[in-house]
């Protein structure tokens, strides 16, 4: 290229990363390793807790919003980590978030609860969260909570199933993978699927986790099968408790015997090994500095 040359050559200098996972189970703070930039980020949020039943079958809880984030550029500084808790017997889990300082945290919505017999259509929106909390039994228009709410792209979560009717049934919650299953009358419907993840393993062997499954719904009377929860920490809808750490939905209760809690949510933070250049060569030619300078992209101008 034509034109003179300016500048020092400095010999280059720098060095590898290695590998290194960080799993939060609870709120902390994370620093990258030196000269790290790049990290595949994990949210899930806590899940929702199945309805206890009020007398007749409670709708189980949605699994936590579940976002994943490969290869997200890291901030200078250190981050703020949430990790949502799972909600109690018919209450909304709660969010988890990475929060760097900048307008847009990295966030996922906790699961909806599970909701009560007759909830109706507004079940649609009272059960509403990262994924949607099944609709209470007695009823076929008992709908189950919107999912994905607030909306993202690719979804965070999926809608609750609707209760049912004759007999009794409560719809299974939301999960990360499929919608809650709709109670087909008195047979109470199963908490939808969790999603996979492997940043918990190493990239070069990766081994999934199944994430933030819906709680199962229950069954009135008693007697007979309750909703199965989930894959991905769901309960089943006999009032069993979502599994913590994995986000997921609570079961719901069988008549007033209480509706099981939200397990907690997840934070993982993969840094990924790379390469890295602390000093490259000072010589330019002198019409790229000239370029440079006019569309004012010269270090210092």
């Amino acid at each position: 290229m034509a034109g003179g040359f300016i500048g020092i050559n400095y010999e280059p200098s720098g060095g590898t990363t290695s590998e290194n996972i960080t799993n939060f189970t609870s709120p902390g703070t994370f620093s990258a390793q030196s000269n790290q930039t790049v990290a595949d980020i994990l949210v899930v949020a806590g899940g929702g807790g199945g309805h206890p039943g009020g007398g007749d079958c409670g709708g189980g809880g949605g699994g936590g919003g579940f976002r994943q984030f490969p290869g997200h550029t890291l901030p200078g500084s250190s981050a703020s980590v949430t990790v949502g808790g799972g909600g109690p017997a018919g209450t909304a889990g709660s969010a988890s978030e990475f929060d760097a300082g900048g307008p847009n945290p990295l966030s996922s919505a906790g699961g909806g609860k599970g909701l009560q017999p007759s909830s109706g259509s507004a079940g649609a929106t009272n059960g509403q969260g990262g994924s949607g909390g099944g609709g209470g039994g007695n009823n076929s228009s008992n709908v189950g909570g919107n999912g994905n709410v607030p909306p993202t792209s690719p979804p965070q979560g999926n809608p609750g199933g609707n209760g049912g009717s004759g007999g009794n049934g409560g719809g299974g919650g939301g999960g990360a993978g499929t919608a809650g299953t709709n109670a087909p009358g008195p047979v109470p419907g199963p908490g939808g699927s969790g999603a996979n993840n492997d940043y918990s393993s190493p990239a070069t062997s990766p081994s999934n986790t199944t994430y933030a499954g819906g709680g199962g719904g229950s069954r009135h009377p008693t007697g007979g099968p309750h909703g199965t929860g989930g894959p991905g920490g769901g309960g089943t809808g006999n009032g069993t408790a979502g599994t913590g750490g994995l986000g997921g939905g609570g079961g719901g209760g069988p008549s007033s015997a209480g509706g099981g809690a939200g397990g907690s949510g997840k934070v993982v933070v993969r840094e990924t090994a790379s390469t890295f250049f602390n000093n490259v060569s000072g010589v330019w030619p002198m019409s790229e500095v000239f370029d440079a300078r006019k569309g004012d992209a010269w270090p210092g101008s």
